[in-house]
């Protein structure tokens, strides 16, 4: 019942302009990840890397906000996606590269089930998502601002 409720409750807003920057800016990884690897064997991103991708990171990120009842998509929902999408990518062979969490992403203090970086690793606290976030973060460029918890970009 309460995925049937999930499916039946709309989200009241638009994604929020910092799941939006996150989400973004994985997309564009990807596609200059896509591109330099397409670019040796004479192919192209568009090939890899389409707008049909964004639009599934996008439909993934609004059911994971409508499953935790979130009014609209935000930041936990996005970095849950890209944490399952970069999953799926290590499972699938690292398929045209676009991998950028590494077991030492997440440092040495880090679950052992979130270094390992396979179908057994989990998002099973709020602690673990913590981590996950900062090395998606950090991963994008993007920090959150210690006074505001926004989203913005990293110097250095």
């Amino acid at each position: 019942e309460y995925v049937a409720r999930a499916r039946r409750t709309p989200l009241s807003g638009p994604i929020a302009a910092d799941a939006e920057e996150v989400l973004g800016r994985y997309f564009g990884l990807l596609r200059r990840d896509a591109s330099r690897a397409q670019w040796a064997t004479g192919g192209s991103a568009d090939d890899v890397v389409t707008i049909r991708l964004l639009e599934g990171l996008i439909r993934l990120s609004e059911a994971h906000a409508r499953v935790l009842c979130h009014d609209c998509v935000v930041v936990e929902d996005v970095v849950a996606v890209i944490f399952l999408h970069q999953l799926a990518l290590r499972s699938a062979g690292g398929v045209s590269g676009g991998l950028f969490l590494i077991p030492d992403s997440f440092g040495m203090m880090s679950p052992d089930r979130l270094r390992r970086l396979d179908m057994e690793s989990d998002l099973a606290c709020w602690e673990d998502y913590r981590i996950v976030e900062l090395a998606v973060l950090r991963a994008l460029k993007l920090r959150r601002d210690r006074r505001t918890g926004d989203i913005v970009t990293s110097s250095g």
